[in-house]
């Protein structure tokens, strides 16, 4: 199993993303279950966006050590980027209230939520979280305007994004937030041109080629929508 994750690992940083994914199919094949060896496979799956792997593979490893923290934020991780914020919580709740980590995947969920309670816990979240670690400035901020621009969308959280953007240039997040301010103040321009420089950063992102096409179908684009919803 290791040898199949180091090459995977290799093949990833090499762009042979197919190859990598076969390599981690292979490692999860072996039988290994010692649960750092699971939780190695499911962080590869993860970034390689094989999301089943990737919660088989993390539900191992948390099964067979529970008390690992790491594990459980794993897991959690990978819950969301399935979509599935409710199965997330129940295993973020049970982490440290200071852990960081935490606070901010329990945003992330607030988003998927999106509802304005969730949100506005959300919000709070993350101020506790940029006391606790001031150097996470730039994640932590995307996720305040993604937050923002759910409760309060207009011009004004839009500008916000772009400071952000100004403060990290090239930083997939700060895109994405500035994206998602676009895209709720009905900006189809600021957020299509968010997107495609996202998407020189991100060329596997599924998700910003979904939101892409929503900013140009936002914008009656139809060739432009069809053509990034494809990717």
């Amino acid at each position: 199993a290791m040898l199949s994750l180091t090459r995977a690992r290799l093949l990833r940083r090499q762009g042979q993303l197919e190859a990598a994914g076969k390599a981690v199919e292979d490692a999860s094949a072996s039988g290994a279950d010692e649960p750092r060896l699971t939780a190695w496979v499911a962080h590869e799956a993860l970034t390689l966006g094989k999301l089943a792997l990737a919660q088989r593979t993390a539900s191992q490893a948390l099964s067979a050590a529970p008390d690992v923290p790491a594990y459980r934020k794993l897991l959690a991780r990978v819950l969301l980027q399935r979509g599935d914020a409710e199965h997330a919580l129940l295993l973020l709740d049970k982490l440290a209230d200071d852990d960081v980590d935490a606070q901010i995947m329990k945003a992330q969920a607030a988003l998927l939520d999106g509802t304005e309670p969730a949100l506005r816990v959300g919000l709070s979240t993350l101020t506790k979280a940029q006391a606790k670690q001031p150097d996470l400035v730039a994640q932590i901020g995307a996720l305040r305007v993604r937050v923002l621009a759910q409760l309060e969308p207009g011009p004004a959280v839009v500008d916000k994004a772009r400071q952000l953007v100004k403060a990290a240039p090239g930083d997939a997040d700060a895109l994405l937030a500035l994206a998602g301010a676009g895209l709720s103040a009905h900006d189809a321009a600021t957020a299509s041109k968010a997107l495609q420089q996202r998407a020189r950063l991100l060329p596997q992102d599924a998700n910003n080629y979904y939101l892409l096409g929503r900013a140009q179908r936002m914008a009656a684009d139809a060739s432009g929508a069809e053509a990034a919803f494809r990717k």
